[in-house]
Parts: structure tokens; sequence; C-alpha cells
């Protein structure tokens, strides 16, 4: 019986460099991109989040001296108009009773 010889044959012998250079440039660019990625979504998330918790607390306040505003606004309108209608009224009786000056 003959000695049967197993000779391992590399159909591309530069294929193991190519496949070290794709996993280094993995390593080296794809990996560092994904984590500073996601850290700024995460840097973003958070300072939407903060931006978001400052307007809903000025929003109270807001809202609360608006209302107070509007009231003060329709009383201080309502005295002018209550004053004028009753200065027109007025003079339309001084007219009737002929007691204009």
């Amino acid at each position: 019986m003959g000695v049967l010889l197993v000779r391992q044959v590399d159909f591309l012998p530069a294929f193991d460099s190519v496949l070290a250079s794709s996993d280094l440039n993995i390593i080296d660019l794809d990996i560092p991109f994904s984590l500073i990625y996601s850290l700024g979504t995460t840097t973003h998330a958070y300072a939407n989040l903060g931006v978001l918790a400052i307007v809903v607390t000025w929003q109270r306040y807001y809202f609360a001296s608006a209302k107070e505003f509007m009231r003060i606004n329709g009383t201080t309108k309502s005295m002018v108009a209550n004053h004028l209608a009753e200065s027109v009224q007025g003079a339309m009786i001084l007219r009737a009773f002929e007691e204009e000056d």
C-alpha cells in the first residue's frame, strides 16, 4: 500500500490577508463610528427630554400669568367701556331734560 499524501492547496493565497484587512477595517472604523453615533443619539435624546421638561415647567407659569393678564385686560376694558356707555347715556338724558351747559 502506498502512502497517501494530503497537501493543502491555497487557491487564493492573498485571501487570508484580505479577510484580515476587512476585519481590522471593521474594528478600526465601523465599531468606533457606531459607538460615537450611539453616544450622539443618546445625548440628543436626553437633551430633548431636558428641553421638554423646561418648556412644560415654564408653560405652567406662562398660562397662569396669561390668564391673569387676560382677566385684568378684560376688567380694564370693561371699566372704560362702561364709563363711555354711561357718559353717552347721561348725555342723552341731559339733552332730554334740556340741562346742557
